[in-house]
């Protein structure tokens, strides 16, 4: 087999002799190259057929696999230019091309429908649900309506229980309210009952007749992505402006048994479709991480900044490593909205990379704060040994703040040395080397470890620190950390 694909591999010689054109170099060494491969074939067929061959020949069979490889990337580089020399010459037709398949695909309206279509494409305008005088297109992707009261139509995208689904519209003129509608709501005023849930132009929520400030206004020449998940009981619905996501809008228990529809509506408007899709959620499925990954804690979370972000966009919160801050949302992307002083004033907060900052929850914080009472009765200790052996330097005074818990100075760490050998196990001075690289939510599995694996000494535990990371399931900036203390 292999060598029949090789013969038709080298079928191109014959058509490019026949152009009459005079081959390049690269093209002299490609047909020497074919002659030669020509050759090596014919010695593998024979050897295929059961003729023993001599030492010579073998080898050349041997090295046929190479010299069919540098056969191969020649005749792709040659290809490469022919195609540009080809695309150079048709430039216009491909382009012309591309954007007629682009425009059908996306943007296709009444003159470029196919009329032997009677039965409208997935994620498209239901015409025959429309509440009020709306006129959709014969491809159902535009929907309008010169109304001066709320009309609205509903879409063929729905989303059943254990899905995910999604539209996106780009809104061309008025006013104009989209989101989701359970069977039997209405359509014309999209949030008018318990089973509708509706984002306006205006920059307001509503569900239940109830409306709320979410996200920011929108208007035409805007595109607005509008999703729904209903899982485990649950059901949530965001939207993003121009690809920037504005977050969960509604997270409410999932009553209905049957289908939510995605509803545009609004007052002398005009939309286009720009996008529709829905996907199954089960075992073996990715989730979308939009709505899913997106937090907003109930309580805002404290945090340390662990790194510098100093640039970055207009609304940024910008850190220096050491600061505490407190951390309210979480948009599941690698992005934290968080605030150093109000928690409740937006205007104080801003998004910063999660990546910049260790969130300190209660577990870790009573530790540091045990330390830190630790760390304070040592240095009362050794201010009165000082004075006993009539030491006059003065101590340095109590540095306050998570920082200096998480990173305790020389002077905070010696007090503690005698007492670390006899309460941390096997390995003295462990609590210590753990604050050092605020490790120290992981004393009692380290303490384990050493144990188990018999380390009576942290130099133990530094040449063996990637079993030691692994053992511990340390987060990847953990990691880091320990690998560039232990390798200096």
């Amino acid at each position: 087999d292999l060598a029949l694909n090789e013969r038709d591999f080298l079928e191109s010689r014959s058509s490019r002799d026949a152009s009459g054109r005079t081959p390049s170099t690269e093209e002299k060494e490609e047909l020497r190259l074919e002659k030669k491969l020509r050759e090596i074939c014919a010695l593998k067929r024979r050897q295929v057929a059961g003729e023993v061959l001599d030492k010579l020949q073998a080898e050349k069979v041997a090295k046929r696999g190479e010299l069919f490889r540098e056969v191969a990337e020649l005749k792709l580089r040659r290809a490469e230019k022919e195609l540009m020399r080809i695309f150079k010459r048709h430039s216009k037709a491909f382009q012309d091309a591309f954007w007629e398949l682009e425009w059908q695909a996306l943007y296709a309206d009444d003159s470029t429908a196919s009329s032997g279509s009677t039965q409208a494409p997935f994620g498209i305008f239901d015409e025959t649900g429309c509440d009020g005088p709306v006129t959709v297109t014969q491809a159902a992707t535009k929907a309008e309506s010169r109304a001066p009261r709320w009309v609205g139509v509903p879409l063929h995208v729905q989303v059943r229980k254990a899905e995910v689904a999604a539209f996106a519209i780009e809104v061309l003129e008025g006013l104009v309210r989209l989101g989701w509608a359970a069977p039997g709501e209405a359509v014309g005023d999209l949030g008018s009952g318990k089973g509708g849930f509706g984002f306006g132009g205006t920059g307001k929520k509503v569900s239940d007749g109830v409306f709320a400030s979410y996200g920011q206004s929108f208007g035409p020449g805007d595109i607005i992505h509008c999703e729904a998940e209903r899982e485990e009981g649950r059901l949530r619905i965001g939207f993003a402006k121009n690809n920037e996501p504005l977050g969960v809008a509604f997270d409410a228990e999932d009553v209905w048994t049957g289908p939510l529809a995605g509803v545009v509506c609004g007052k002398g408007f005009k939309v286009q479709i720009v996008s529709a899709e829905n996907e199954a959620l089960g075992p073996g499925l990715p989730k979308e991480t939009g709505l899913e990954g997106f937090i907003e804690y109930d309580q805002p979370q404290m945090a340390i900044a662990e790194r510098d972000y100093r640039v970055g966009p207009e609304d940024s919160l910008l850190l220096w490593a050491g600061e505490t801050l407190h951390v309210s949302s979480d948009d599941g992307e690698g992005w934290l909205f968080g605030f150093f002083l109000d928690p409740e004033d937006p205007d104080d907060g801003g998004w910063f990379p999660a990546d910049c900052v260790r969130f300190l929850d209660e577990a870790v914080q009573a530790q540091e704060s045990a330390f830190e009472a630790r760390a304070t009765a040592s240095q009362g200790a050794v201010s009165e040994r000082a004075q006993q052996s009539n030491c006059k330097s003065p101590l340095p005074p109590t540095q306050q703040g998570v920082a200096t818990a998480g990173y305790p100075t020389e002077w905070e760490q010696a007090p503690l040395a005698a007492e670390s050998a006899t309460d941390e196990g096997p390995v003295g001075g462990l609590l210590e080397w753990l604050q050092k690289l605020s490790l120290q939510k992981y004393s009692a599995a380290a303490t384990v470890w050493c144990t188990d694996m018999g380390a009576v000494s942290l130099q133990e535990v530094e040449e063996s620190w990637e079993d030691f990371a692994e053992a511990l399931a340390l987060k990847p900036l953990e990691r880091k950390r320990l690998a560039k203390a232990v390798q200096g």
